[in-house]
């Protein structure tokens, strides 16, 4: 500020002053930038941080440098962030690799003598990634506990996220209007089983999903399963005990052996091939709860490979056991 007064003068001497007047100088701060925006919001690919590319229109000529000012969640916290240089039209904001509010950003011009006023502002919400939806459900089997009596539907997908922190499996009754999560599997799960209970009846649906801090993806694939006293369990561990030929027949006797793990078999299947894995047939029908048995394949049998297996019979449906074999010669 410059003030000023004025004296008459003469020889006599000079007057009293007049009133003061006052000039007040204001050096020039630039202009302020406008038409500030989000180019885009990118995720670094080798950093994992993200970043909001910001531009704006430089309309000052005398500016020393730029402030930019970021709030987060409201715009009652601008603070200054970043300082690009003179004439410089944009810059990129990295806003760490877990940006989890709304960003708010203006920008203003700067020199030595002030700040410019401050742009528009622009908002810039990131919404990170939900996981990549796992695909290809499907029953693998189901299977009744030997222990607990209840019934498994066990089933497998492909898991094709990275960054899941787990999945959801749905299930639903006689319907697909009625899907509720059932269970919560850890990350990298391809693979789970369902307990059903041990009196499953009705037709199950299933679809699963991977979940993450970001929400849920999309849901898999539906597969459906209709359980009425499923296939019993399936035999194991068959074994050949001997192989012996028979003193007055002369028939040569493969002797069998099993574990039976139903309770709820009808009966028994016993498969025989020669040769090859390929031609099995149901040469036996063993009664249920039986454990062993005897098979009289000839007095000639075919010198080869003879495989044999076995499997449990229920009324909807059968399941096997491991394939057992002997070599005649």
């Amino acid at each position: 500020s410059y003030f000023y007064r004025i004296y008459a003068v003469n020889d006599s001497g000079k007057s009293a002053p007049s009133n003061t007047a006052e000039a007040v100088i204001v050096k020039p701060v630039p202009k302020a930038p406008s038409n500030l925006v989000i180019e885009s919001t990118a995720k670094g690919a080798t950093s994992g941080n993200y970043y909001v590319n910001l531009k704006w229109n430089d309309n000052s000529d005398d500016e020393s440098g730029f402030e930019i000012l970021q709030a987060t969640g409201s715009t009652d916290n601008f603070s200054v962030i970043k300082t690009p240089t003179a004439n410089a039209t944009s810059y990129g904001i990295n806003i760490g690799s877990d940006p989890v509010e709304t960003y708010y950003f203006k920008i203003r011009a700067k020199n030595s003598y002030g700040v410019s006023d401050d742009s528009n502002i622009v908002e810039s919400t990131i919404a990170k990634p939900v996981p990549k939806a796992p695909t290809g459900l499907n029953i693998a089997s189901i299977a009744k506990g030997s222990t607990s009596g209840d019934y498994y539907v066990n089933l497998a997908w492909t898991d094709n996220a990275t960054d899941e922190t787990g999945y959801e499996i749905l299930q639903a009754l006689n319907s697909t209007d009625n899907f509720t999560v059932v269970k919560t599997p850890g990350s990298n799960s391809t693979s789970y089983g369902i307990n059903v209970g041990n009196n499953p009846v009705g037709t199950y649906y299933f679809k699963v999903r991977a979940v993450s801090v970001n929400g849920n993806s999309s849901d898999s694939n539906v597969v459906e399963k209709q359980i009425l006293n499923p296939a019993p369990v399936a035999p194991s561990n068959l074994t050949i005990e001997s192989v012996a030929i028979g003193s007055t027949s002369k028939s040569y006797y493969v002797n069998l052996k099993w574990q039976d793990n139903s309770t709820d078999e009808k009966n028994f299947e016993i498969l025989h091939s020669v040769g090859n894995t390929s031609s099995f047939s149901v040469i036996k029908s063993p009664a249920a709860n039986t454990t062993s048995y005897g098979i009289n394949i000839g007095t000639n049998p075919t010198k080869t490979r003879h495989y044999f297996k076995i499997r449990a019979v229920g009324t909807n449906g059968t399941s096997e056991s491991n394939t057992a074999y002997t070599d005649i010669k």
